[in-house]
């Protein structure tokens, strides 16, 4: 049932184990707190779901939550566009990853590299292990009520 959390927060740790169940996720009107805008590109295929999650501060992303938000959004072939409000003040990371077969899963090769497509926020190099939080992180607050960014999907195979 937990699968997508598990995968989602599997990519985040790059295969790091579980023990915990998501804070569910709301969409709120823009009027009822801060707001995020994710444009998600080089999506390969229209098939399966994007499953997005933000954690709202640096124990949570170190420590595989919990998240702050976790959403599944239908998919478009190119760019999928993300919006979700109603979240609080506060320093934030993203991290997405394309459940293309839609089996509530990040699929994993026999060496643990995920077979399908991911992102994290800031769009940091992936060159050893998750990226630290400082390198994804964006801030939601008086000044920037609603923080912008695209980010781009990443297939290894």
């Amino acid at each position: 049932m937990y699968g997508h959390v598990r995968s989602l927060l599997c990519l985040a740790a790059l295969a790091a184990p579980l023990a915990w169940v998501a804070t569910p996720a709301t969409r709120a009107a823009a009027d009822e707190g801060y707001c995020v805008d994710f444009s998600v590109e080089k999506v390969r295929s229209g098939d399966g779901v994007l499953w997005v999650a933000l954690f709202a501060d640096e124990d949570a992303y170190k420590n595989n939550g919990p998240t702050a938000l976790l959403e599944e959004v239908p998919v478009t072939e190119g760019t999928t566009e993300v919006r979700f409000c109603g979240l609080s003040a506060g320093t934030f990371s993203m991290s997405v990853f394309h459940d293309e077969n839609h089996n509530g899963d990040l699929d994993m090769n026999r060496i643990g590299a995920p077979t399908e497509g991911f992102a994290f926020s800031g769009n940091p190099p992936l060159l050893a292990g998750k990226p630290r939080f400082k390198k994804i992180a964006f801030e939601l607050g008086e000044d920037t009520p609603t923080h912008t960014e695209s980010v781009r999907l990443r297939y290894l195979f």
